[in-house]
């Protein structure tokens, strides 16, 4: 079935749109797995990229890199989270079929985000233009190198800002495999070109020059997709609708909120980094910042598709589906992040030595790092269920306060008694987890009416103690391979993975998949053992493979 005839609106029939779960449900684990293949690109970009500036244009180029990419981060909050309100209300108003609702709300969000990519522009002009008055003495004679960085990047924001509907009708209709193939693919062509021109000599400001071409492509390809994805969409200024877009601007508000504080925190952290140590010790400081914020998004990939999911299930009423998918998920998250914390808090020396040499064998870093954002990590899953329901606002008002209170005193503290790497680190991780860990399961749970301590036990107990078992493993072969990091993090790896294995084979992997991935074993056997009998019995090879085969 086509792009357009799967879309289960308007143009298809009854029968058609009865055959397609309008929720999304039944391409969850398709669209988790592509996510995470699709990551994978980046990932994979992620280790590439900053080592190839390192080694060609030097650390410090590297450290002017991370810090354009913190400015500029900040100017995607002028976007007031309206954009994460559109695959909600595509999903819900699909589910309702109300195609005229589904008009109002891409063409409502695409007027504002026109006005917004604007401002983005203006912004990183402004930023770039006065940035020899902020940080004349750290970036001394790389300045204009990073004014030019940080308006091809704000450039770039601002064309995503402005194709930003098209996100969100492809995943609102839950087309995560495209959505993220796409951006897997355009990224790893991006990447590529990035390395040719770093080894042909070029700088910063070539690659910056790269990505802004390589996002305009990507924006109009996925503009393309969603229209064939979503027939019905129409995106005209009659269609904008001031009443749709008060109430996706709330929406959008609430939604920012969850963005902000650790917009604020990480980005914050990093400008005070340049501001008082200096860009190479940046380049030092992000990459430990990189790793755990790799787990993150991994777990974002799972999150991310129960927003619109979730928003489905409530407008069809189903919620104690809801409280079902906010268990198990959570437990998963859990399962998912856990183990990849522990390798990172406890075998960071020889991860980071092995990546990017001794220079940035910062362990001690990566370690609070990992530790301090596991709680913030593994509420993603409720978080996209609390944005699914409309629920998020007044808790992220509170984790907002907690958050900016305790970053302000870290900093407060560090200015008295000095800025180190490893006390920035420690503001990172304490202002991080110290709302959204406690507060957000809690407030979760009362919303939806589940018995905290019953919620707690269910996903906490198993995932923290299979923890257990793996980082008494992984504290052996430290202390074994204390010198020797490739086999340190190989032996870790492998030593874990056989624990793991079978913990997770027994108590994580869904049985449907577990009974599907042991029946196509035992069929293939049999199938081999029925060729063999047949072929010792003297049957011609031809027949015997046709009559196995039947």
């Amino acid at each position: 079935m086509n792009a357009v005839k799967s879309t289960g609106i308007s143009d298809v029939d009854d029968k058609s749109n009865m055959k397609e779960d309008l929720t999304g449900r039944d391409r969850m684990v398709w669209n988790v797995l592509t996510s995470w293949a699709g990551h994978m690109v980046f990932v994979i970009a992620g280790f590439v990229m900053p080592r190839m500036i390192d080694r060609h244009i030097g650390q410090t180029s590297l450290g002017i890199w991370d810090f354009s990419w913190s400015l500029v981060n900040y100017f995607g909050l002028a976007g007031l989270g309206i954009g994460s309100s559109v695959n909600r209300y595509v999903a819900k108003y699909r589910a309702v079929n109300d195609i005229e609702g589904l008009r109002k709300a891409v063409s409502s969000v695409w007027g504002i985000q026109l006005v917004v990519s604007f401002v983005m522009v203006l912004a990183a002009v402004t930023v770039a233009f006065f940035l020899p008055s902020w940080f004349k003495e750290r970036l001394g004679a790389e300045m204009e190198i990073a004014q030019w960085v940080v308006v091809l990047l704000g450039l770039s924001l601002a064309v995503q800002m402005a194709f930003d509907i098209f996100r969100g009708v492809m995943t609102g209709c839950h087309r995560w495999d495209l959505y993220n193939g796409l951006n897997a693919g355009s990224y790893a062509l991006i990447v590529i070109a990035m390395v040719i021109t770093l080894i042909k000599g070029n700088g910063l400001r070539s690659l910056s020059f790269i990505f802004l071409f390589g996002t305009i492509l990507t924006e109009v390809a996925r503009a393309i997709l969603a229209y064939r994805i979503c027939p019905e969409m129409k995106v005209h200024r009659k269609y904008i609708d001031w009443f749709q877009t008060k109430k996706m601007l709330a929406f959008g508000l609430k939604r920012v909120l969850v963005a902000i504080p650790s917009v604020i925190v990480f980005q914050g952290a990093s400008i005070f980094v340049v501001a008082h140590l200096g860009p190479a010790a940046l380049a030092v400081f992000s990459r430990p910042i990189a790793l755990v914020r790799h787990v993150e998004i991994f777990v974002s990939k799972l999150a991310v598709v129960l927003t619109p999911t979730t928003g489905s299930l409530q407008s069809s009423g189903r919620i104690d589906d809801i409280r079902q998918l906010l268990t198990k998920t959570t437990r998963l998250t859990i399962f998912i992040s856990l183990p990849v914390i522990l390798f990172l808090a406890i075998l960071g020396d020889p991860i980071l030595s092995l990546w990017m040499g001794q220079r940035y064998e910062y362990g001690l870093i990566l370690a609070i790092l990992s530790v301090g954002c596991f709680l913030p990590i593994i509420q993603q899953s409720i978080l996209s269920i609390l944005v699914g329901m409309n629920l998020h606002g007044r808790v992220w008002i509170m984790n907002f306060v907690l958050t900016m209170v305790s970053f302000g005193v870290g900093i407060l503290i560090l200015e008295i008694v000095g800025w180190s790497l490893v006390g920035t680190a420690m503001i990172v991780a304490i202002s991080s987890s110290c709302g959204v860990g406690i507060l957000v399961p809690v407030y979760a749970c009362y919303k939806l009416q589940v018995p905290i301590q019953r919620f707690l036990k269910q996903v906490f107990l198993l995932p923290i103690a299979c923890g257990m078992l793996f980082a008494f493993c992984l504290v052996t072969v430290r202390l074994l391979f204390a010198n020797r990091p490739l086999l340190a993090v190989v032996a870790g790896a492998l030593s874990g993975g056989l624990i793991l294995g079978p913990l997770y084979w027994r108590y994580v992997v869904p049985s449907e998949i577990s009974v599907k991935i042991l029946s196509f074993f035992r069929r293939r056997r049999w199938s081999e053992s029925s060729l063999e009998n047949k072929i010792g019995q003297g049957v011609p090879f031809g027949k015997a493979r046709d009559r196995s085969i039947e």
